[in-house]
Parts: C-alpha cells; structure tokens; sequence
C-alpha cells in the first residue's frame, strides 16, 4: 500500500497493473490489500493476471469494491490432455467455474491461449479454438508456443529435432507466426490452424458487446470518481486537437515534414499534453 501511495503522490496515477502472474496466490495478502484500499478511499482503478483455479466469489467481491475492474486469465488450451502434460495442475473444470464465477461476479475478464506444443494434435488445437468461443471473457489474446532455453519443453523440442543446432534467436516469439515446434503437424497446415484462430480472437476482441463489457466495467469506476474522467477527457481531447492541427500543417504524429524534424509550438504543446493515468 505504501507503493500504491508513493505512486499516487510522485505521479499522481489513477490506473495500475499489478505485474504478478498469480496476483491472488496468497489469499490472505489480496484481502488485506483490497480492505487497505476501501479504507483509505483510494481513486484506484487497477487489474491483475492470476490462474483460473485461484479466485473465488468472495476474493472477487472484495476486489471488485476496491477498484478491480479486469482479470487476466492464462487459460492456455482446451485440451484435458494438454493440460495434463504441461503440468499446469488445472483442470477444464476449474476453467468453466472460474468463467461463471466472474460472470456471476460482474467482473470482466480476459483469456490467454496458446497452441503450438509439441505434441499436440488438429484435435487438441480445435478443442482449443471452441473453449475460446465458449468462455465469457470480453476479449483474448491468442499466443504460438514459443520453447525458452532452460525449460523442460526446450529440451523436447530439442530432443525431437523441431529446433537447429544453430537457431535464430530473432524468430524466438510467442506471437510470431513462423513458430513451428510441433511434432505431427506440418508447417504449412499448421500456419493456416494459426491465422484462422488469430482472426476468431481479433473478432472476438473487436465485438461490440466486448467493448460494451469494458466500457461498463470502466463506468463503475469514473461514476465514484468524476474528476478523473473529466481529466482524461480534457488530455484526451486536446491530444486529437494538437495531432488534427499537425495533420492540417504536413506533420506527421511523430514531428516530421518528409524526412526533416520539424520543431514547434504544437511539439511543445503536444510534449505538454503526456499524461501519466
């Protein structure tokens, strides 16, 4: 709490991540820092990543009245089998009721899922692609399998001859396309499973009632705190201003006429205008 203070004071934030991949491991810990919170009436909008098996109502209730709007959620594949061999402890079961859970809770929630492993099937990723259409999450982002030296599914991948002696470590992504560490599919067919299931997530992302869900989840929190939107909106607006009247001069976003620097009162203005929710 007295980070979130620290950082409230220095830069006057609004809005906060809290980088921790299992956020509500310690139970204990969430309620004692959500309680903190409420009562020291902190203008806090904040989100967090965690695993499906680590929430409840009541840890989502509490942190719903103190400022938690969005959940991230690794969900990863839809495959009982595939679970099972990444070791994840985590059932499909425990993926279904944390989804109802949130829903019931009111609170909104993104998935991330992968596919690519290297022993998964056609069947395995399609299991996948359905679970990602069926979850309630308002949005999802959609990973390749990327193997990370020093991991056990490195040395598998080594081991099966799906990574070079000499690879190039440029190509090494969790979102690159051209990611092939999977041993019964081919390349070419596993490119096309790919971008079908990248453009059913950006679908599912770009969906009205998606964007309808997190509006309304971002309402709660300016409803309590007015002056924070009406600042947002005030930066906001005059940003558009600035980049109109740069657009209207032949100056690019970024403070280029051709291939020159161009300096001036809208760079000044527009440098001015950074702000830090």
């Amino acid at each position: 709490m007295k980070e979130i203070k620290h950082l409230q004071k220095r830069y006057h934030i609004t809005e906060l991540d809290f980088w921790d991949d299992v956020f509500t491991l310690n139970r204990k810990r969430i309620f004692e820092l959500c309680k903190s919170i409420i009562s020291q009436k902190s203008v806090l909008s904040w989100w967090c990543n965690t695993r499906a098996d680590l929430i409840d109502e009541e840890m989502l209730k509490i942190m719903k009245r103190a400022g938690c709007n969005v959940i991230h959620i690794g969900v990863e594949t839809g495959s009982e089998k595939t679970l099972s061999y990444l070791n994840r402890a985590l059932s499909l079961q425990d993926i279904t009721t944390a989804s109802k859970l949130l829903a019931k809770s009111g609170m909104q929630w993104y998935a991330f899922f992968m596919a690519g492993f290297p022993y998964e099937t056609v069947e395995n990723i399609e299991d996948t692609r359905r679970l990602m259409h069926d979850v309630s999450a308002i949005g999802v982002t959609f990973s390749v399998f990327n193997p990370y030296p020093g991991t056990k599914l490195f040395e598998t991948c080594t081991e099966l001859g799906l990574i070079s002696e000499d690879p190039d470590w440029s190509k090494f992504s969790h979102q690159s396309p051209q990611n092939h560490f999977i041993k019964d599919i081919s390349e070419d067919e596993f490119s096309k499973i790919v971008w079908k299931i990248a453009e059913e997530a950006d679908e599912i992302n770009k969906a009205f009632s998606s964007r309808l869900k997190l509006l309304i989840a971002k309402k709660r929190f300016y409803l309590r705190n007015p002056a924070v939107f009406l600042k947002k909106l005030k930066h906001k607006t005059r940003r558009l201003l600035i980049l109109f009247r740069r657009k209207l001069r032949g100056i690019s976003p970024r403070g280029h006429r051709g291939s020159l620097r161009k300096t001036n009162k809208y760079d000044k203005a527009l440098k001015n205008t950074r702000y830090n929710p």
